[in-house]
C-alpha cells in the first residue's frame, strides 16, 4: 500500500470529564491508528499557556511515548 501524503494534527484538548492521562492514552491510540492507515505524519501541537483543558504542554514529552 502506498503511503498517503497527508498528516494528522492533534491539539491535545480534553473533555471536562476526562483526565489528562486518559486523553494521552487516546492520543497514543490515535497515532497508532494513523500509522496503521499509512498516514505520512502525525503532528502534536505545542502549547504556551496553562489551559486546564490541555492534556500536555510539550509535544516532545508525548512523542517519546508514541
Amino acid at each position: 500500500m502506498v503511503k498517503l501524503s497527508i498528516g494528522l494534527l492533534d491539539m491535545g484538548y480534553r473533555e471536562d470529564n476526562k483526565s489528562p492521562l486518559s486523553t494521552i492514552e487516546e492520543i497514543i491510540e490515535y497515532a497508532v491508528q494513523a500509522d496503521e492507515l499509512n498516514f505520512s505524519r502525525f503532528w502534536l501541537t505545542e502549547h504556551h499557556d496553562d489551559d486546564i483543558n490541555l492534556s500536555y504542554g510539550s509535544p516532545e514529552m508525548l512523542i517519546a511515548l508514541i
